[in-house]
């Protein structure tokens, strides 16, 4: 540290008893120079705590609170968060619309809170975007539940196409086998008169014998 001040400094020939000096001037650039910034949000008991922990927060800072953001940057933040997400320009609107309208309906909740009750409690654009979050996550969820039913109804109705098809195959076979059986029907009845007639000449033949017996 102290080489590079004196190379700042354009001091060539460092000794030894110049580093307090050069460290101390060091010091003192620091204390000129550095700014921290420390941004506390008003929700919960942690800023309290930490006023009453750290009294230098108060007496030795510069408190800047901020407003309220306007309409058009939380719009522009929600944008931002929606960005990723796969939706079209108006459903991305009618949500950002409806976010819009939440966050001010709370915050108009959170003044009549405060005027009756005297307590405060605060919507904060870090609200707005865990909103914006809480309904992109709710989108997610219900857009994989909607797909599982879809693939349900999808991977159902080609069963019952496969099936359909089965049964017009068997259809076919059945009529077939109904074709075939009719034939063998006809079959059955020609060949049954052909036993028949058969049958009635074997009994006349009989009868012939029987009487040709009896003659002799």
């Amino acid at each position: 540290i102290a080489s590079r001040i004196a190379e700042k400094e354009g001091i060539e020939n460092l000794s030894p008893e110049l580093v307090p000096e050069l460290y101390s001037r060091f010091l003192t650039m620091c204390q000129r120079n550095l700014k921290i910034l420390l941004c506390f949000t008003p929700i919960g008991p942690k800023l309290k705590e930490c006023m009453h922990r750290f009294p230098g927060l108060v007496n030795a800072c510069t408190i800047i609170w901020f407003a309220e953001w306007p309409r058009a940057s939380l719009e522009s933040v929600a944008n931002v968060v929606l960005n990723d997400f796969e939706l079209d320009a108006s459903m991305k609107k009618t949500t950002i619309d409806v976010c819009l309208q939440i966050h001010e309906t709370v915050k108009a909740a959170c003044e009549q809170l405060l005027s009756y009750h005297s307590k405060y409690y605060y919507a904060t654009p870090t609200s707005f975007t865990q909103l914006v979050q809480l309904l992109q996550s709710m989108f997610s969820v219900r857009r994989t539940e909607i797909k599982q039913v879809l693939y349900r109804y999808e991977n159902g109705v080609s069963t019952i196409e496969k099936a359909e098809e089965v049964i017009e195959i068997m259809k076919g076979e059945l009529r077939d086998i109904q074709q075939k059986c009719a034939v063998a029907q006809k079959k059955m009845k020609v060949q049954m008169e052909v036993v028949e007639q058969e049958a009635m000449s074997v009994g006349q033949v009989r009868e012939l014998v029987k009487r040709e017996e009896e003659i002799a």
